[in-house]
């Protein structure tokens, strides 16, 4: 996967929110004028220091079925 480093992890609270923030502004919200077909859920834990477990749970809707559930671990 390749992904653009926006940030650095080792951060303290106060300098996290001015992270949180700065990002915050690049969010583009747009809003969807039809019946979505699909709604999908995202999870991100650090179960150890160095590892990453990333889940993402695609559901039907209005149904809510299961269509998918994805899961990938890494460093």
């Amino acid at each position: 996967m390749d992904y653009r480093k926006l940030h650095g992890w080792d951060l303290s609270p106060e300098e996290a929110i001015k992270v949180q923030n700065e990002l915050r502004k690049k969010i583009k919200l747009v809003p969807y004028e039809e019946e979505p077909e699909y709604v999908a859920g995202v999870d991100l834990s650090f179960p150890g220091k160095k590892e990453g477990l990333a889940v993402i749970v695609v559901l039907e809707y209005p149904s809510f079925r299961i269509v998918e559930i994805v899961s990938e671990r890494g460093e």
